[in-house]
């Protein structure tokens, strides 16, 4: 495996039927973004998506750091709505 790139989840891996759907890379400080945006319909299952994401981001500054995770959750919540606020254009 590329030392850039993560490993996949084990449960994931062992799947048959499992894809990926979210791939975000960071360059000088950038984010890039490719993603399937027809995995599922209702566009608001992104929004269940993100919330799983923050979550799981939360846990792990929590295992990594030692931060509280509702502190991190927290701060991660002002990071997206400030940065909502701006209207990001992907």
């Amino acid at each position: 495996m590329d030392e850039k790139e993560l490993e996949i989840p084990p449960t994931a891996a062992a799947s048959a039927s499992g894809f990926e759907i979210l791939r975000v890379w960071v360059d000088e400080q950038q984010q890039h973004v490719n993603l399937r945006a027809s995995v599922w319909p209702d566009p608001a299952s992104w929004g269940v998506a993100l919330a799983n994401l923050a979550s799981a981001a939360a846990n792990a500054y929590r295992q990594e750091d030692g931060l509280d995770f509702d502190h991190a959750l927290a701060r991660i919540q002002l990071g997206f709505d400030e940065a909502m606020k701006q209207r990001p254009t992907g």
